[in-house]
């Protein structure tokens, strides 16, 4: 398994897969130390694009404004390879239709996933589902019997991007919500008692935000791109894409 991308969450599954017996292949040319380290640790081990492309499938779990040059590198190294390329990231549908289009003719598989939830945990404790879509679904729910989760959607490409986005939008978007009045809160020195009126009328969502708030200085500027994707999403629904660029530009300032 090729997986393009060892961030935060591509080096978890990597971890994960590897974990559970597969040989995990990864692209590290011109990447930063930090990222090779992390990759390594997971058991990934570093390949040209031309090895990654002769692997049985290969995941793409990159920032979303990535992910079509990702494709485009990985298609120019197919070479005759027929793998079952796995589009991952948090990106509007027609752009997940666009990138299916470019593997017409390959003879390489394509499916469209949507990861929700956080990564998996090395104790296997947790992980996220992924939701995939289009012809080769079922092929890709193979990976399920190395630690994976997966959904297989009876519908075609695109619309498991549909189903991230959607949930991104509800999650990311309550997440900029709380942090937004708190930070509203603590400017005008009513934090602790914002906080308590939360507590008395909605623990449970407190607790959720709190622990949300812990990864905001890492995941903030990735965040802020998934919301420009969901803003062009929603275009033609009444202020919804106005509201995911305000979304967008709050991620974007805090990172």
């Amino acid at each position: 398994v090729a997986v393009i991308g060892a961030g935060a969450m591509g080096s978890a599954v990597g971890a994960t897969l590897s974990a559970h017996g597969a040989e995990v292949l990864t692209p590290l040319a011109g990447r930063s130390a930090e990222t090779r380290a992390r990759a390594l640790a997971a058991g990934m081990r570093d390949a040209a694009w031309s090895e990654c492309a002769g692997c049985d499938y290969a995941l793409s779990i990159v920032a979303s404004s990535q992910a079509v040059p990702v494709a485009r590198e990985f298609v120019a190294a197919l070479a005759g390879a027929r793998p079952v390329f796995v589009e991952c990231n948090a990106i509007e549908p027609t752009k997940a239709r666009g990138i299916a289009g470019l593997f017409a003719g390959t003879g390489a598989g394509f499916a469209d996933a949507g990861i929700v939830g956080g990564p998996p945990a090395r104790d296997g404790s947790r992980g996220p589902l992924f939701y995939v879509a289009g012809p080769d679904a079922e092929r890709v729910a193979e990976l399920g019997r190395f630690g994976l989760a997966f959904e297989c959607l009876d519908a075609p490409v695109g619309a498991a991007s549909v189903l991230k986005l959607c949930f991104a939008g509800t999650s990311k978007g309550q997440t900029a919500l709380l942090a937004m009045m708190t930070l509203l809160a603590v400017r005008e020195g009513v934090d602790k008692a914002f906080l308590a009126q939360l507590a008395r009328t909605n623990a449970g969502f407190l607790e959720w935000g709190g622990r949300q708030a812990q990864r905001l200085g890492s995941v903030s500027s990735r965040w802020a791109e998934e919301m420009q994707e969901i803003e062009r999403f929603a275009a033609g629904l009444g202020g919804a894409p106005d509201e995911f660029a305000a979304l967008a530009t709050f991620y974007a300032a805090l990172a």
